[in-house]
């Protein structure tokens, strides 16, 4: 236990800020989640709207040295996989029905 005035002013300064990086990943995570729920659900619009509130939370995260540069790069990466992934499924569903009416 600490004995000087100031460690154990350090302490309750390094418990404040513990909880408010938590609270802060919590919420990075939760819209990450959010994204990846509208991709399940095919909602391009929500989606997009989810993506921008994400990397935004991300970026910051990093500003305020929440996280490092190694796990936004691998959270923004996997966000953006999600999104993309919801792009690409109109395309690939346009292809045959635009075959199939050529013919």
């Amino acid at each position: 236990m600490a004995q000087i005035k100031s460690e154990k002013k350090d302490i309750l300064t390094n418990e404040k800020n513990n909880q408010r990086n938590s609270a802060y990943k919590s919420r990075v995570r939760t819209a990450i989640k959010k994204v990846e729920i509208d991709v399940e659900k095919k909602d391009t619009v929500n989606a997009e709207a989810d993506l921008k509130i994400a990397l935004g939370l991300i970026d910051r995260s990093l500003g305020l040295g929440i996280q490092k540069q190694n796990t936004v790069n691998r959270q923004k990466a996997h966000v953006y996989a999600a999104y993309n992934k919801l792009k690409a499924l109109p395309k690939a569903e346009e292809k045959p029905a635009a075959v199939a009416s050529a013919k």
